[in-house]
């Protein structure tokens, strides 16, 4: 299009008049500046944003109180960074840390020290300090004091000091043996048992569940009768999903005194209870037996659109809105035994634990099936650890790897898939940690 030489077609005098022959130029050349260089080469252009960064950059590492291991190379830089915000130095010396640099970010930050001995590129080091900084915290390997989200994972574990004295009896509380080959021998001598989750039971009416949702503060409370008729058909009108305008057509109570049901007497902790009553007392009548021992459920999870905002509400791309994930664990003589909402764009492995170890009901499930979504190795290894057995469904099997404990064991049926073998020095390095994570949960 530049080139004169070439004749002036109809097309590219088009071209010129709409685009001037300058701004044609200069787009070519930053086409050019892309593709030149190697796979970091986008990096060099962040600097053109140095200045958006700098309106929040001093005051978040000023104030924040992060925290760094020891001698941690991007904890000097962010020392040293500080101090120069507070002089309001606009060069950096020849002092400046840049061992924590990543290779991707080194040619844009040093390229530039042939201007000056010892100078590099501010925008560049800091925007690459700060990149650091957000891919460390992500990973843990940065935390910040007084923070939830981002606090110390020691801060959850048993300190080092309890467990070099309670290891043993948390060894024996999850039945797990102290050397790692003892307990690799054992998965190895297991086979997996498959059972087919075919059973339903009927909701026993005459349990009294109900009690946990009556208020008793006298004299200011309507008489448990009318509570109890109240608080039954708002349960109708919510878990049908008819709400209490129709519910109130069909009963001929008012709107409002189902709505105030609704709103008083269904709390999370009154639900709760009126499940754990509803499995206990199910679990004891001589028929549940036949459809099951309970030793087994599932965890899965469906999405619902949610038109207000709640805490667990988010974006969902497959709703076209805010919705949010209810998570069940159901036995498999189909008795509900847990149930959370979760934010939609989280992986529903991340909470499966919480129904086994968090359901109070006289169940005691030990294997959970999942979908794809419920299932992480992770989540699978500390279920093991637990005591539990982890049976996801995976999807595209064919894509995954699959790891068995010894190399020279042949599975007939299994070999296709089982392509991965397990490192044994890896787990005998991080046994003792990784026991100790584990028993964090069981610890009331």
């Amino acid at each position: 299009m530049l080139d004169d030489a070439l004749p002036d077609g109809q097309l590219r005098h088009e071209i010129l008049w709409r685009i001037p022959r300058e701004e044609l130029a200069t787009l070519i050349d930053g086409c050019q500046q892309v593709r030149q260089g190697d796979d970091g080469s986008h990096l060099g252009l962040t600097a053109r944003w140095y200045s958006y960064t700098r309106e929040y950059s001093p005051a978040l590492l000023e104030k924040t109180p992060f925290r760094f291991a020891a001698h941690s190379a991007l904890g000097r830089a962010i020392a040293y960074l500080r101090a120069v915000n507070r002089e309001r130095r606009r060069k950096l010396g020849s002092e400046v840390p840049i061992d924590f640099l990543p290779p991707r970010w080194r040619r844009h930050v040093l390229a530039r020290s042939a201007r000056g001995a010892g100078e590099i590129s501010r925008p560049h080091y800091e925007l690459a300090l700060l990149t650091t900084l957000n891919e460390q915290l992500k990973s843990g390997d940065v935390t910040v004091a007084h923070s939830r989200r981002w606090a110390n994972f020691e801060d959850y574990l048993i300190p080092r000091e309890a467990w070099a004295t309670e290891r043993e009896q948390h060894y024996a509380a999850l039945g797990l043996p102290t050397d790692s080959d003892t307990y690799l021998q054992q998965l190895e001598a297991r086979m997996p048992e498959v059972e087919l989750i075919d059973a339903l039971i009927d909701v026993d009416n005459e349990t009294d569940c109900l009690r946990h949702c009556l208020r008793r503060d006298q004299g200011r409370s309507l008489p448990p009768a009318i509570q109890r008729r109240n608080v039954l058909a708002a349960l109708v009108a919510v878990g049908c999903n008819i709400g209490p305008s129709r519910m109130a057509a069909a009963s001929g109570l008012s709107v409002w005194e189902i709505s105030q049901a609704a709103d008083w007497y269904l709390t999370p902790e009154a639900l709760k209870a009126v499940s754990v009553d509803l499995v206990n007392f199910a679990l004891h009548l001589p028929m549940s037996h036949l459809y099951g021992l309970g030793d087994t459920c599932s965890a899965d999870g469906m999405r619902f659109y949610v038109p207000v905002d709640i805490l667990a509400a988010d974006f969902s791309h497959l709703l076209h809105g805010r919705g949010v994930t209810l998570l069940a664990h159901t036995g498999e003589n189909a008795m509900r035994l847990y149930q959370q909402p979760v934010p939609c764009r989280l992986r529903e492995a991340t909470f499966v634990l919480d129904g086994l170890m968090e359901h109070e009901t006289e169940l005691d499930p030990r294997t959970v099936y999942t979908d794809t979504h419920g299932y992480t190795d992770v989540v699978m290894a500390t279920a093991a650890l637990l005591g539990k057995s982890l049976a996801p469904r995976i999807a595209r099997m064919h894509k995954q790897t699959l790891y068995k404990l010894n190399r020279s064991r042949q599975y007939p049926n299994l070999g296709p898939i089982l392509e991965g073998t397990v490192k044994p020095h890896l787990v005998r390095r991080a046994w003792d940690e990784t026991v100790r994570g584990s028993a964090a949960c069981t610890r009331p």
